[in-house]
């Protein structure tokens, strides 16, 4: 099972991204957490908290690699926290692992349902933030066009 939430940081609270009705006080900095469970263990939590809209355009981004190797890293936009997914085409999964400071946090998933989960999430987090920054709509199109079109190709 993968599960993924995306969180907007309002103060010391952590709102689910469709359920946000507030005002992003700073559009190119929106403090956030994207959580990401898979079985019972969490990989990202809200622990590791950042600029959650930058995040997310690096896994999109990080989607279109993985398109053209089975290897993709990246860290997060204001901590060293390290972000890896990892394919393996023979057995139809993907390694996931994150290295937050209590240590390298991994797990492996089935492909295709990472796949669609993650595809989702994004989904949900742009389409909102389209409503939440309606002057950073393009952006956020751009975005979810492109994960799409990312996750489109690794399902062939």
């Amino acid at each position: 099972m993968v599960k993924v939430e995306t969180y907007i940081k309002d103060n010391d609270n952590f709102i689910l991204v469709d359920e946000y009705d507030g005002q992003i006080k700073e559009p190119m900095y929106v403090e956030g957490a994207i959580t990401l469970q898979v079985d019972e263990k969490f990989i990202l939590s809200l622990d590791l908290w950042d600029d959650v809209n930058h995040l997310w355009g690096y896994i999109t981004g990080g989607f279109e690699e993985l398109t053209k190797k089975n290897e993709w890293t990246t860290h997060f936009p204001d901590q060293p926290i390290r972000l890896t997914l990892r394919i393996d085409r023979e057995h139809n999964r993907i390694e996931v692992e994150a290295t937050p400071s209590e240590g390298l946090i991994k797990a492996t998933a089935p492909f295709d349902e990472f796949l669609t989960v993650m595809n989702k999430a994004g989904e949900k987090f742009f389409l909102r933030m389209m409503q939440i920054v309606p002057e950073d709509q393009d952006l956020y199109k751009s975005l979810l066009y492109r994960l799409r079109g990312a996750i489109l190709t690794l399902r062939q």
